[in-house]
């Protein structure tokens, strides 16, 4: 690989940008590879991808060391392969090769965020689970009052809400902090709305919160049709986590029916909310452990055994915001 050099004016002069027609897609209008950042600096390779969007280019593909925080959850490109060390020459080139599989769509894209990888996040979560008798009508009230209630909202960076077939609800809400979650549920429009969907429980709802949250395959996705709630204790938080870390590599190549995946802890409990495309291929794929090696199932089970008993909520047909 040639040594980098500096951009001139007599190089930028050589390299026009494309002038596409009115009617030209964005295939015709060129792609553009923005390699760099840092877990501590991530934003300079985000704003380069997001300005050749902005600019004139159809697609944008970025590669190297990304980081998630609350901003950025808000303004990043949707698709970014994620590298937690600087690519050596042999890397590079091969990531240069599989660039059309990490296509950053436009900022106004409704796809979510797939990082791939696992890592802290920064931000507040709030999971809240009841029991409804009447699906359709919280449904209802859930997808048509949430826009206006939403006005104004402070803090609020997403949610996600399964309606499980047997009622069960867990609602997981993103904020940037506490206290702006605190400032949002303070708002009359907010006070209002919630009040109305608990006319649709069967009792209170329980609260959890969270500050200590990790995202793998960069976090939920819009793209999800089903999302699976895994609730339960963790026996052996530390130990968890470790194996997960270690098992990640294993279980993304074992899961890509998997998109992405948020849990949020709250001391030894813990929610994790794993989004797929659909039911019938999360099913499928989850036959896929049957073809672990001896070595790798006995991993996984000790991982789940550090975990504790989860319980299940599926949720078909998710509410994403």
């Amino acid at each position: 690989m040639s040594a980098p050099a500096p951009l001139t004016p007599d190089i930028l002069r050589d390299m026009p940008l494309p002038r596409p027609g009115g009617e030209a897609d964005k295939d015709a209008r060129g792609r553009v590879l923005v390699v760099g950042g840092s877990p501590e600096v991530p934003g300079a390779a985000v704003l380069a991808g997001v300005a050749a969007l902005r600019a004139v280019f159809g697609r944008a593909h970025a590669a190297g060391l990304i980081a998630t925080n609350p901003a950025m959850a808000l303004t990043k490109p949707r698709r970014v392969r994620s590298r937690r060390r600087a690519l050596d020459d042999r890397e590079l080139a091969e990531l240069i090769g599989a660039v059309r599989t990490t296509s950053l769509r436009s900022p106004g894209s409704r796809r979510g965020v797939t990082l791939r990888g696992k890592g802290v996040v920064h931000m507040f979560i709030q999971i809240i689970e009841g029991k409804t008798s009447d699906a359709d009508g919280f449904r209802r009230v859930l997808e048509q009052r949430r826009p206006e209630a939403m006005k104004g909202a402070i803090g609020f960076l997403g949610a996600t809400t399964a309606i499980a077939p047997d009622g069960t609800v867990v609602t997981m809400a993103r904020f940037e902090s506490a206290e702006q979650a605190a400032k949002n549920a303070a708002r009359p429009e907010q006070t209002a709305f919630f009040e109305e969907l608990t006319k649709y429980l069967a009792g209170a709802p329980t609260f959890h919160e969270s500050t200590e949250v990790e995202e793998f395959l960069g976090g939920g996705s819009d793209d999800a049709g089903f999302v699976q709630f895994m609730i339960g204790t963790a026996t052996d938080k530390t130990k968890a986590k470790a194996s997960e870390k270690e098992l990640t590599p294993t279980l993304e190549s074992l899961r890509p029916d998997v998109l992405g995946g948020i849990t949020a802890w709250d001391g030894d409990w813990w929610c994790q909310a794993i989004y797929f495309t659909s039911e019938a291929e999360a099913r499928q794929g989850e036959k896929k452990f049957e073809s672990m090696s001896a070595n790798d199932r006995a991993r996984f089970d000790e991982m789940m055994g550090a975990y504790g008993e989860p319980r299940f909520v599926d949720g078909p047909n998710p509410i994403l915001v």
